[in-house]
């Protein structure tokens, strides 16, 4: 079990920056974000990281715990789509709805792999964010 970068705590963004209501796809494509339904155990799920690129899996379980090397995290959703050191962070997509963010892995993408992913709405409710959408 691995964290896979940032340990779900995101990236701040540079002053100044402006978001944007779309996530790297496949190929390098856009994939318009235009809301947050949650995807139901069984459904496929794609998730974008600059090491992995875009990747699909299916959702296997919610409301998990994991214990990584840093410490427990509660209420993560996993998927059966390989992510690989320096993913996290990167968005978990079901078509054009927002599912999460990455936070950590097991296995590998060469064997496969199970990656864990922080729910997107309860993260924007806790931080009082809103979902930029197209």
């Amino acid at each position: 079990m691995h964290r896979v970068g940032a340990g779900g705590r995101g990236r701040r963004a540079a002053r100044g920056a402006t978001s944007s209501p779309y996530v790297r796809g496949p190929g390098g494509s856009l994939v318009a974000v235009r809301g947050a339904t949650s995807a139901p155990v069984g459904a496929v799920v794609c998730a974008s990281g600059p090491v992995s690129g875009w990747r699909c899996g299916v959702v296997q379980a919610k409301n998990v715990t994991v214990t990584f090397p840093g410490g427990t995290m509660h209420g993560l959703t996993r998927a059966s789509l390989c992510s690989a050191p320096g993913d996290a962070g990167g968005p978990v997509m079901a078509g054009d709805q927002a599912q999460g963010v990455v936070v950590g892995a097991s296995g590998n993408c060469a064997s496969g792999g199970t990656t864990y992913f922080s729910p997107v709405v309860p993260t924007l409710s806790a931080y009082g964010l809103v979902l930029h959408t197209a």
